[in-house]
């Protein structure tokens, strides 16, 4: 892949950003685009001092860019601190709740395979042992869950981790049911409420209802595999360590990978980007009318949350001028890692951005590439 030096910003730019490079996939729109989303992105990665010590605000960034079919990869910075090595698109992160619009893939494929349906009450689902004594009235449906308008909280109260730092793994199937049994199941609210524990709850009833092992075996045998996505996966395996990208929190601080058990279906894949832009292009193939219809059934509009927004499977529709269509967005966040993607169906065009530390920059700037990668001005 061809290399290109990151643009000056301003002449304290210059200096710092001497070291960085875009690692460009196809000429065209590389060469179009490339000056631009360096200085958009470069300075994430420049060395910052005063009170940070002179450590970046972001370690490494990844952008993958899509137009029209083509693609390119832009990336910045380092795969950790006390290495020279630039990220790429072998490099693995954690990807975070991007995972939830695998849930919402693996949710609408169990539609098409008769195995459920929207409006089924998840009690339908549950192993006996996660059932409450009495039925409640309203109870949750599979539809609450993908659309997080279940009742349910963020987490749910019986989670008590070992290690605030890797807050999920010790949080089993067996802890789940214990929860939802004491619980009860019924809808106790209707508002728009983010929620892991519905995620990742979605996520434990499928592989119940496929009678897979766990949430990383279906999801490479019904997703990541068919669309040759090598790298997707929930658990590390001993070949990932080289590639792998090493966590931070913000301004360089070193973070523990996160482990996931019961609410894998909620956060816990990890990805490089070039199987994230394996997984845009099938959805923007998908949206065209080209692709898995199972993949365009998981961005149909199932509830309505504002005038700005609305709620596929998991997916969260935006409304934007210019872009023709309802944007499809989702960001991720774990203990180090950052993620965001975006896609306008009706500009055949996306960007996703995968960064090796938790920072909350990458929402505006994913939306900030996309009206670039699109072509649209802002509104």
């Amino acid at each position: 892949m061809k290399k290109h030096s990151a643009p000056a910003v301003t002449v304290l730019l210059i200096t710092t950003l001497l070291v960085l490079a875009a690692a460009r996939a196809t000429a065209g729109i590389a060469e179009d685009l490339g000056a631009s989303i360096d200085s958009r992105v470069a300075p994430l990665v420049a060395s910052r001092g005063g009170l940070f010590g002179g450590k970046p605000e972001v370690v490494g960034v990844v952008v993958g860019v899509i137009r029209d079919g083509e693609q390119a990869i832009f990336s910045y910075g380092k795969v950790d601190h006390d290495s020279e090595r630039e990220p790429d698109g072998e490099t693995l992160f954690e990807i975070g709740s991007l995972t939830k619009t695998f849930t919402g893939a693996l949710l609408a494929d169990a539609i098409a395979r008769g195995d459920v349906s929207l409006e089924d009450p998840i009690r339908r689902h549950l192993p006996e042992k996660a059932l409450p004594r009495n039925a409640d009235r309203g109870e949750i449906i599979l539809r609450h869950l993908a659309t997080h308008s279940s009742g349910l909280p963020r987490l749910p109260s019986n989670l008590d981790p070992k290690s605030l730092d890797d807050p999920y793994a010790d949080f089993a199937p067996e802890d789940l049911w214990h929860y939802l049994a004491k619980r009860g199941l019924a809808r106790k609210n209707d508002r728009w409420e983010y929620s892991n524990l519905g995620a990742g709850l979605l996520g434990q009833l499928l592989v119940e209802v496929a009678g897979a092992q766990d949430y990383e075996s279906l999801v490479l045998e019904r997703i990541c595999r068919p669309l040759g996505m090598t790298d997707c996966r929930a658990t590390w395996r001993d070949e990932d360590v080289g590639r792998r990208a090493t966590p931070y929190r913000k301004y360089g601080k070193r973070h523990p990978y996160w482990r996931m058990d019961a609410l894998s279906g909620a956060g816990a894949l990890h990805a490089s980007m070039n199987d994230m832009l394996r997984w845009a292009s099938a959805h923007l193939a998908a949206a065209a009318g080209t692709g898995n219809p199972v993949l365009a059934a998981s961005h149909e509009e199932l509830i309505p949350v504002n005038g700005e927004f609305s709620s596929g499977m998991f997916w969260i529709r935006l409304a934007r001028g210019g872009f023709d269509q309802a944007l499809l967005f989702h960001d991720g966040r774990t203990g180090g890692f950052s993620s965001a993607i975006f896609l306008a169906p009706g500009r055949r065009s996306a960007v996703v951005i995968l960064a090796n530390t938790a920072s909350q920059k990458l929402n505006p700037l994913g939306e900030e590439l996309l009206r670039l990668v699109a072509g649209v001005p802002e509104s």
